[in-house]
């Protein structure tokens, strides 16, 4: 005799979260990507009883993305020798990688200070392995090079930064 496991909402629950905001109401738009830290500021952005200083966060936010978008620019400006097959962190050397981590570790701590301020449930949820900031720490897929990497490294932090204004318009 088999009897039936229950329903889990593995799939429906994250689903939902994507398409509906803490109000019950229908989200309209593109969601970004599914990142914990966004996911972290958008529910901040829905429940802030103090928008002008959730504002100042993610302006802050951007400002942190915008300068690693910049150090990322800056190794396709002057790329330098090629590094080995393996590591970025070879390719873009290892002060721009130190740089990447600071900007990276300043951004955590706003976005942190962002949601716990807005009174966000989720921000117990975020770890340190998940950064808002692209850090250069992954491997080369195979036949990639450090510029293409970088590239999307930029692609991947322009899509940040864009998402983070709509929700700075989306404050007031």
């Amino acid at each position: 005799m088999m009897t039936e496991k229950p329903v889990r909402h593995v799939i429906i629950a994250p689903l939902a979260q994507c398409l509906f905001h803490p109000s019950g109401k229908f989200r309209r738009g593109p969601v970004l990507p599914d990142h914990p830290y966004m996911r972290c500021l958008e529910e901040a952005v829905h429940t802030v009883a103090d928008p002008v200083s959730l504002r100042k966060h993610v302006t802050a936010l951007i400002s942190c993305c915008e300068e690693a978008k910049k150090a990322w620019q800056e190794y396709l400006s002057h790329p330098g020798p090629a590094g080995d097959r393996y590591s970025i962190v070879s390719w873009i050397g290892a002060a721009r990688s130190r740089h990447l981590h600071e900007i990276s570790l300043q951004a955590t701590e706003t976005i942190r200070a962002a949601c716990t301020e807005a009174g966000a449930k989720t921000v117990r949820f975020l770890s340190l392995e998940e950064n808002i900031i692209v850090l250069p720490y992954r491997m080369l897929r195979p036949n990639e090079t450090g510029p293409e990497a970088a590239q999307a490294a930029i692609e991947t932090l322009a899509e940040r930064i864009a998402h983070l204004q709509q929700l700075v318009k989306s404050l007031g």
